[in-house]
């Protein structure tokens, strides 16, 4: 006897195949819970909480939660680039992310060098006695 689907009564998975979930199925449409319009919100959200307790598992058991605090000075983009590789290297964090913290870590860096090139021209500015 051959298990009846999801993807038998038509839910289809994000690749548009038809869904192979066989536990589940509403009696009334043959659908599993995330594929059933009457369920779907709830199994939805219980999937997202689910996820959401990995995720802080994973955080608790890969040390995550030792990520630097946001930066305030050069010394802090530095440790923030160091945490960064450390994570992608344990797998804490995806590349991905990691890419986007450093393009956000190198614009903070930028304007890190602004503001200090701005002190030393108004410090200049003060000593040839020029009023700010």
């Amino acid at each position: 006897m051959i298990k009846k689907t999801c993807g038998d009564s038509g839910g289809l998975n994000a690749h548009g195949e038809p869904c192979g979930q066989t536990k589940d199925l509403a009696p009334e449409n043959g659908l599993c819970s995330y594929h059933d319009p009457n369920r779907s919100e709830a199994a939805r959200e219980r999937s997202r909480r689910a996820a959401d307790e990995w995720h802080e598992a994973v955080l608790d058991a890969k040390g995550a939660r030792e990520a630097p605090p946001p930066p305030r000075s050069f010394a802090d983009v530095t440790r923030s680039y160091a945490w960064l590789s450390w994570a992608v290297q344990n797998k804490v964090i995806p590349p991905a992310a990691a890419n986007s913290s450093r393009a956000s870590l190198r614009e903070f860096e930028r304007t890190l060098r602004i503001e200090e090139r701005l002190r030393e021209l108004e410090a200049a500015l003060r000593k040839a006695g020029v009023k700010l």
